[in-house]
């Protein structure tokens, strides 16, 4: 029959012609003449060599036939480095995603263009030869899965199995031999699988760490870093400074923004004749649900330390054609770190003020708790809305949030031990900070030298950590971003031919939506270079705010500097009102005003150089050299410099002695300023 003609595969393709075998071998036996199949060809048919092999360009055999990347469910490389499985993960519906994922680091993102030469590879394996009459297996590295330098094994999305094993590189260098599991062919392929199948999967991953952030604006939802010095028992904890927050209202006004205006140092005064027209100082909210309260949490940058006052001022608007109301009330509660709870202080009952009027009102309290947090409470706001202009909290008598120099957004809360006395929280370095956190949260391992590092026992795992210095790492660094917290571990720092580096493994954890909180891990040991995080080899006090002093100018009222031979007395005038120092005049004489700036500059400039434990004979009379007290509504301040060395300065902040020290060439500068100041010679920047 007409099958007798063609040889078929198991799909029925035919892929082989036997007619002149079968009509050669009837014409020779018509003659009467001997017949064998050695005597006649047989033809392949397009697209097929007489083994069945698909061919490419040139003829030359598939050691199976090609499919693609969409074909592919999963496959798994062995190699001389292990074995490990990539794979495509199924959706909700079961049906596969188009991204292929590595078992075990799916949280790590993978070089695209080495894992395109990959796959080609598994999924193209056009040869360009094959050896038929092949002899023992074991010559070519192909006698069993032991033997060979490789093997690929892919599953495809219609249950299709296929398996390769890659032998031995070929005498010539130009290739290797491979065997298809089911074929007696030895296959000759290219050099490419040398870098592709025969290569560590760790070679083709990127060192992702934690979630990191896709743009830079995306460090602004970064909320708060925690940094870890394990050697050193310190813990630092930095947050977000948030001045006011206000719950459960809406502004009146489209334009304004609430926090702002409720926030920015201006009260009302005058003649009350609407507040409408003066939006830069009155701020109207209304309830986003009105059977709620209206809620404004200030955060305090200073405690009432030395008496356990606190006080909240703000003034409210009454005008009945505008629809501003009175609230119905209005309580301070604060928060108490001891029991965490809201603990209420002070209540007003009744607002009591005519209409189309404005009036002032505060509310005071004594506590010997530190208070970090004050709450101001307004009910009634069903009513209607309210109308308020500037809300500030009191410590001490002072504005407990001045904002009195360039802060950031950030603020240190712990250690204790960096915090001044009087304040709850210091300030990081501004430049060095917001460069440290953008490349902690975008951190990526310069190379992955190990994966699936929990695979094994206990103790295998522990040997693997211990291997690269992270069974007991020397720091740790936590951040929370778009409701993932990371933790990112790193060993001490390794140095090898010249090149510093870390070793660094990580950990995600997120709340899932049922409640539950979830940990996972990109499983990787990252190998980074000490230029890309040199912030895990920097001590706990190089993140600290550097300036012996900070504060703006125009906040102060008066200057003392006091040298061993002179002192000054400099009062700091805003003659026009309008919040600008414009006048200084020094022990009662006009000076020029541009020239102590210059100097003032100068004294900001004395910046921390390193920590220093003063030793007894430190702090003396002898050593004084400048001792600086300032003035004003917000604080007081007095600071005295001491040098100790020939390059250092030590100095004391109202009594507390510093754990830094600043260099005597920064404090000599402000000396040599201040004497050419007072000589009447010009002090430049």
């Amino acid at each position: 029959g007409e099958d007798d003609f063609f040889g078929r595969l198991e799909n029925g393709a035919r892929y082989v012609f036997y007619g002149e075998q079968l009509f050669g071998k009837a014409a020779l036996k018509v003659a009467g003449l001997p017949a064998s199949d050695e005597s006649f060809s047989v033809w392949a048919m397009p697209g097929y060599d007489i083994d069945g092999d698909v061919v490419g360009s040139g003829n030359r055999p598939f050691v199976y036939p090609n499919i693609t990347r969409s074909d592919v469910e999963y496959f798994v490389i062995t190699n001389s480095y292990g074995s490990y499985k990539v794979y495509r993960a199924r959706k909700t519906d079961g049906t596969l995603t188009s991204e292929f994922y590595f078992e075990d680091s799916e949280l790590c993102s993978y070089d695209q263009e080495l894992f395109a030469s990959l796959i080609v590879d598994c999924t193209y394996m056009l040869s360009y030869g094959k050896i038929r009459e092949h002899g023992d297996l074991a010559d070519y590295g192909l006698a069993s899965d032991e033997d060979a330098n490789a093997i690929i094994e892919v599953y495809t999305v219609d249950g299709v199995y296929h398996k390769i094993l890659i032998g031995d590189l070929v005498p010539s260098g130009g290739g290797f031999y491979a065997k298809y599991y089911t074929k007696d062919f030895v296959y000759l392929l290219d050099t490419s699988y040398a870098s592709s199948v025969m290569r560590p999967a760790e070679t083709f991953l990127n060192g992702t760490l934690g979630y990191t952030i896709s743009q830079t604006n995306d460090v602004y939802s970064v909320t708060d870093l925690l940094i870890k010095y394990f050697n050193e028992d310190t813990d630092i904890y930095i947050s977000r400074k948030v001045d006011l927050t206000v719950y459960n209202a809406d502004p009146v006004n489209s334009s304004q923004t609430l926090a702002s205006v409720l926030h920015d140092k201006t009260r009302f005064s005058g003649t009350y004749s609407g507040w409408t027209s003066d939006a830069k100082t009155f701020a109207g909210m209304k309830a986003q649900n009105a059977s709620s309260d209206i809620v404004l949490e200030l955060q305090l940058t200073n405690y009432a330390d030395d008496t356990g006052d606190y006080a909240v001022k703000f003034g409210v608007v009454r005008d009945s054609a505008t629809g501003a109301v009175l609230p119905s009330s209005a309580a301070v509660s604060y928060y108490d770190q001891d029991t965490k709870a809201w603990i209420e202080a002070a209540r007003i009952n009744t607002f009591e003020q005519g209409d189309k009027s404005y009036k002032q009102y505060e509310l005071t309290f004594n506590t010997e708790k530190r208070v970090r947090y004050i709450r101001l409470t307004l009910s009634g706001a069903a009513s209607g809305y309210f109308v308020l202009d500037e809300v500030t909290s009191y410590a001490d008598g002072k504005d407990a949030i001045p904002n009195e120099s360039v802060a950031g957004a950030w603020k240190i809360v712990s250690p204790e031990s960096f915090i001044q006395k009087g304040y709850n929280y210091a300030v990081p370095d501004l430049s060095a900070f917001s460069d440290i956190l953008y490349k902690i949260v975008s951190l990526v391992g310069d190379e992955v030298v190990e994966r699936s590092i929990y695979r094994g026992t206990e103790e295998e795992v522990h040997a693997r950590l211990e291997k690269y210095g992270l069974d007991s790492p020397n720091i740790a660094v936590s951040y929370y971003f778009n409701g993932y917290r990371s933790y990112i571990y790193a060993s001490r720092m390794f140095e090898e031919n010249g090149e510093r580096f870390f070793y660094a493994y990580s950990s995600i954890s997120f709340t899932d939506s049922e409640g539950n909180v979830v940990n996972v891990s990109p499983q990787i040991i990252a190998k980074v270079l000490y230029a890309t995080a040199s912030y895990f080899d920097w001590e706990p006090s190089d993140l600290l705010d550097r300036s012996a002093f900070s504060m703006y100018i125009d906040k102060i009222d008066t200057i003392d500097m006091e040298l061993p031979d002179g002192a000054y007395h400099f009062d700091l005038q805003d003659t026009d009102g309008n919040g600008k120092l414009d006048t200084v005049l020094c022990d009662g004489e006009v000076i020029d005003t541009s020239s102590f700036r210059a100097l003032y500059v100068s004294l900001l400039e004395c910046y921390r150089a390193g920590l220093y434990s003063p030793a007894e004979g430190d702090l003396t009379d002898e050593n004084l050299i400048l001792t600086f007290t300032m003035h004003s509504d917000i604080k007081d301040t007095e600071i005295k410099f001491y040098r100790v060395s020939p390059a250092k300065v030590i100095y004391c902040t109202n009594g507390e002695e510093s754990e830094f020290y600043v260099l005597y060439s920064d404090v000599s500068n402000v000396i040599n300023n201040l004497i050419k100041l007072v000589n009447g010679e010009p002090v430049t920047k």
